[in-house]
């Protein structure tokens, strides 16, 4: 029944359970996925902010205030917007760092292991460390997962992710 409403997921658990090749993940037309939200929020329905609310720092860097209704929608994360050269601008969907009550919608949670979101999304094209840990990054699929060295565990867990819309 899953497979015949196109979930990915499902398509995915069957597939794997049955030893067959994985399918290639499912993408909205604009090449990413249709189903991945924060707070209810999809990416792609946020507006940019409009040109006279911005505040200019330097030449290269901007700030844009966020409307006030869709501040108070956003529960447990954080919108952001980036103005980069020649005025693109790159909006940012942030989780609250290890508080996020809900899953991706590949259930990855607050707390998952570098391991369990390999196995959910295989491994990141680009993966950057920092001093506390790690960011992956699935560019195509406008996802970041921030990980944080869990020094008692010995391993990384996700304290919080990104999804993100560049022009």
């Amino acid at each position: 029944m899953a497979k015949a409403t196109n979930k990915g997921l499902a398509e995915y658990n069957l597939a794997k359970l049955d030893n067959l090749p994985l399918p290639a993940p499912p993408e909205s037309p604009d090449g990413f996925f249709e189903d991945e939200t924060i707070d209810s929020k999809d990416i792609n329905a946020i507006p940019y902010p409009p040109e006279g609310q911005k505040l200019q720092i330097e030449a290269n860097l901007s700030f844009h205030r966020v409307h006030k209704l869709e501040e108070d929608t956003l529960l447990h994360s954080r919108l952001l917007y980036a103005r980069r050269p020649l005025g693109k601008t790159t909006k940012f969907l942030i989780t609250n760092p290890g508080s996020y009550p809900g899953k991706t919608s590949r259930d990855i949670g607050s707390g998952a292991s570098r391991a369990d979101i390999v196995k959910a999304y295989g491994e990141a094209p680009t993966s950057i460390q920092t001093p506390q840990g790690e960011i992956m990054a699935y560019r195509e699929l406008g996802i970041l997962f921030i990980m944080k060295y869990n020094f008692q565990k010995k391993d990384s867990e996700l304290e919080r992710w990104v999804l993100y819309k560049e022009p």
